[in-house]
């Protein structure tokens, strides 16, 4: 099994209190429900947030590797006054990485990180975001070996990270560089 932590920060734009709660579920790769689990109702002040923290067990999954990129996905839904009034679903791995006598393990078995560093910027479309082009990369990276890519000291695109993981890549993201000398530019 597999442990799921959910932090998410509920705003309340309306003119009164309002109680609020989460519920978070988790599907499989077929889209067959794993677990369900609720956060307690907070009272959420009118202009106001609340950040709710959610923690709970995800009985018998299957662990991520780079040869077994498995999946899950996570729906996360903000209900008050009994509707649910957002919502958010993203796709996770569960895995445990430790450092450990010299070594790096995964899922508790030794790795060799071999890999690639990739930054954004393209001729075609400087530093936009274009995914087709990302995904292609990534999957070349995996055919010829890599299990790891280093992502260059900017923020990357979510889905490139979401890529990571559906192909089977550990993905390091630097510090943002634009942190330079202690001083924000720009």
């Amino acid at each position: 099994g597999g442990t799921l932590q959910v932090t998410a920060k509920a705003v309340n734009g309306r003119e009164a209190d309002q109680p609020a709660y989460m519920r978070v579920r988790v599907f499989d790769a077929d889209g067959q429900g794993v677990t369900e689990f609720c956060s307690a109702p907070e009272l959420v002040p009118a202009g106001g947030a609340r950040v709710a923290n959610l923690a709970g067990d995800v009985p018998g999954v299957a662990p991520w590797s780079p040869s077994q990129p498995t999946l899950y996905s996570v729906e996360v839904v903000l209900l008050a006054g009994g509707e649910e009034v957002d919502s958010r679903t993203m796709r996770t791995g569960f895995r445990g990485i430790v450092a450990q006598g010299g070594r790096l393990l995964l899922n508790g078995e030794p790795l060799t990180l071999t890999g690639f560093d990739r930054h954004e910027d393209l001729p075609a479309v400087a530093m936009a975001e274009d995914l087709d082009t990302v995904r292609r990369d990534l999957r070349s990276m995996r055919e010829a070996g890599a299990n790891f890519v280093r992502l260059c000291h900017y923020p990357h695109h979510p889905d490139e990270l979401d890529l990571c993981d559906e192909l089977g890549l550990l993905a390091m993201g630097e510090i943002p560089l634009y942190w330079w000398r202690g001083e924000a530019e720009g």
